[in-house]
């Protein structure tokens, strides 16, 4: 054998061993995507639940939102202030998950509460009114994302036997 023989064989086996190397990383990193989109989904589940949590604990601020809901203009100044943090922290966990699953990181087949918290909340008369209001809180590609929404007749729009219509 030969030193070109040798020199060719040698060039082969470090080709075949970058290859390998890359057919490795690229599972590893599509292995650390997954697990990053997982845990990035358990994350915003975990800030709606943070959002949600002081009405749970509270029922004056759940009575508070359930009149709010029902006319946010019926709600002392005081009131529409909590009000208005209530629903402005909720829906900015929301938009994090929109925005999440724009991006590919939070799973379509978890938007489904999402797709219908949003127009159960926001289609309500103090809802309306609160969204008309402050939706310039949030950007606009969210802003036509929860319009489009609250205008899907297929999604049931209710909230705590509040009638939207009414």
């Amino acid at each position: 054998m030969n030193w070109d023989a040798i020199g060719a064989t040698a060039e082969m086996l470090a080709a075949t061993g970058v290859i390998v190397s890359l057919l490795y990383l690229a599972r590893q990193t599509r292995k650390n995507t997954s697990e990053l989109a997982r845990s990035n989904s358990r994350q915003t589940y975990a800030d709606h639940a943070t959002a949600l949590r002081p009405m749970i604990e509270s029922a004056e601020l759940c009575d508070l939102v359930v009149r709010g809901q029902v006319s946010r203009d019926d709600l002392n100044v005081s009131e529409q202030y909590r009000f208005d943090l209530v629903m402005g922290n909720w829906l900015q966990a929301v938009e994090q998950a929109f925005a999440d699953n724009r991006n590919g990181n939070f799973p379509s087949e978890f938007m489904h509460s999402h797709n219908n918290s949003v127009p159960a909340f926001l289609n309500t008369p103090g809802g309306t009114s609160w969204w008309n209001s402050r939706k310039v809180w949030f950007s606009v590609t969210f802003q036509q994302e929860v319009e489009k929404l609250r205008s899907n007749p297929s999604i049931e729009a209710s909230f705590a036997g509040i009638d939207p219509e009414a």
